[in-house]
């Protein structure tokens, strides 16, 4: 099991730039299974990937943007039908 304190490296180093920073930083949204990232830079833009870091693994999850954050964060094992482990 990883804390928020370790899902939050794993989200700098997935958006390459602090939490603060104006362009890409971003914040993370905890859910019952992990931490569903939001990324400054995809803010207002079309077909970027959404992460989720697994509490229970740190595994990292990436989706297509065909599949909406609320539906990952309330029905995340049918969300990993169209998800993709992230090496990173």
């Amino acid at each position: 099991m990883i804390t928020r304190d370790q899902a939050e490296l794993v989200a700098a180093k997935i958006c390459g730039a602090p939490q603060e920073d104006i362009e890409g930083g971003w914040e993370l949204k905890e859910f019952d299974r992990g931490w569903l990232l939001n990324r400054n830079a995809a803010r207002d833009r079309r077909g970027g990937l959404t992460f989720v870091i697994e509490r229970e693994s740190g595994r990292v999850m990436s989706f297509p943007s065909f599949v909406p954050p609320t539906v990952i964060m309330r029905d995340y094992d049918e969300a990993l039908n169209d998800g993709r482990q992230e090496d990173l």
